[in-house]
């Protein structure tokens, strides 16, 4: 399915469809390797949402209506894991609960 958009100076002459998740799916993951080639640099990710780790990069998506997006109520870090190791995860954990409990964000 197919919509035309329109503005203030007229219909566009692009159309934009109306994907369903495979095309969706094939066509974000299209674009990804066009931006970057030679893979994901992001190995895995945790979602609170589903409270396990996603390891397809794909799928490592936060929903529009989530309270981070909509509100901007959000901590995140990133870490580097070498030889099966977080580096410096007693720094990380330590900044993780300070940013958690300064931002008044509870389990």
């Amino acid at each position: 399915m197919d919509h035309s958009a329109a503005d203030d100076n007229g219909p566009r002459k692009k159309r934009v469809m109306v994907l369903d998740r495979e095309t969706h799916l094939e066509r974000l993951k299209a674009a990804r390797l066009k931006r970057n080639p030679e893979g994901h640099f992001i190995s895995a990710m945790y979602s609170s949402l589903v409270d396990g780790i996603v390891t397809d990069p794909e799928l490592m998506i936060m929903p529009l209506d989530d309270h981070a997006i909509v509100r901007g109520h959000a901590i995140f870090d990133t870490c580097t894991l070498a030889k099966g190791r977080v580096y410096r995860l007693g720094i990380h954990l330590e900044r993780l609960f300070k940013s958690a409990k300064l931002a008044r964000l509870k389990r």
